[in-house]
């Protein structure tokens, strides 16, 4: 009787508690997104100014677009825990509604372009992306997308996170010390493709070697390669 009745007790127990989290969750759902006004004032406008003109703790935002200030938010890039800290890729602190909600109360007091781009991958060519990224992009991300030290203390983020959304905004708003690159819709739908095909590229001339370039490849070669020769000649050499 003990054995059957406990199962029973702990479902009595346990069902007000699973009924508050279902209600939790559902509640959390229904509320309403906190306004753009609200948010901004809130997370940016201490530093950026109440109308993005800037203050000694932040910059002016006025000459940016719609684009950069979704690419800065949608990566967790902005807004920082305190002033001067490093604009690294994290965690979102937004949803999508409220990062909506950011950028139309920004609208009218920054520039009204470049816009957030709609970007559509299946349009893209892999072929003519792989083209154009080589030529535009990879002497800083490197040929894989992997990132990597540039001048000075400055580094180029790897690409394995980035949404088609975030390579088109970045591309046309030039973020940090990135340059703004003029292309059209099809060549930025096919950079999106290549940058999306390189997270599960097709390795058809053997190992990938974690697709660090050229350098490691050569770095095996010569450990491997020479070291192996090394070994055969010394083999050769002690023999009775």
């Amino acid at each position: 009787m003990a054995a059957l009745a406990a199962p029973l007790l702990l479902a009595v127990v346990a069902t007000p508690a699973l009924v508050h989290h279902s209600s939790a969750e559902a509640s959390a759902r229904s509320q309403p997104v906190p306004s753009g006004r609200f948010l901004y004032l809130r997370d940016c406008g201490v530093c950026h100014g109440e109308r993005g003109e800037g203050t000694p703790l932040g910059q002016r935002l006025t000459h940016i677009g719609p684009a950069e200030v979704d690419y800065t938010l949608s990566t967790g890039r902005m807004p920082v825990d305190e002033p001067g800290a490093e604009r690294r890729r994290r965690e979102p602190r937004y949803s999508r509604a409220e990062r909506t909600a950011i950028v139309d109360f920004m609208r009218p007091f920054i520039a009204p372009t470049p816009d957030i781009p709609h970007v559509d991958v299946a349009a893209g060519d892999v072929a003519e992306g792989a083209e154009l990224y080589l030529a535009q992009c990879a002497a800083c991300h490197q040929w894989a997308g992997e990132g990597g030290a540039l001048l000075g203390d400055i580094e180029s983020p790897p690409l394995k996170d980035s949404t088609p959304v975030q390579i088109a905004e970045a591309i046309h708003s030039g973020p940090l010390n990135m340059p703004v690159f003029v292309l059209s819709d099809d060549e930025v739908n096919s950079i999106a493709a290549y940058v999306l095909y390189l997270r599960h590229p097709e390795d058809r001339g053997g190992v990938g070697l974690w697709h660090f370039g050229p350098l490691t490849e050569g770095a095996v070669a010569w450990l491997f390669g020479l070291g192996a020769v090394v070994m055969v000649c010394r083999w050769i050499g002690t023999r009775e």
